[in-house]
């Protein structure tokens, strides 16, 4: 099974921002979904697969942007 490169972009306060990450299910070109990002880093983002499949590493996601907040 292959995996396919998915590339994003998104801007917070005027500047733009990007990623990259592996999904093992291809998206549609221009697909909005949902982000989560560090509001006192926003170079530090994960995309939530919209996908109830993929709950876990949404979660593992958002906890690990919780824990950089905390600390």
């Amino acid at each position: 099974m292959g995996y396919f490169a998915v590339v994003f972009s998104y801007a917070v306060d005027g500047s733009r921002y990007g990623g990259k990450f592996y999904s093992p299910h291809e998206w549609e070109k221009e697909a909005e979904v949902s982000l989560l990002y560090n509001p006192q880093n926003p170079l530090e983002s994960c995309v939530c697969d919209e996908d109830g499949s993929h709950i876990a590493p949404v979660l593992a996601c958002a906890l690990e942007l919780l824990g950089q907040l905390i600390s």
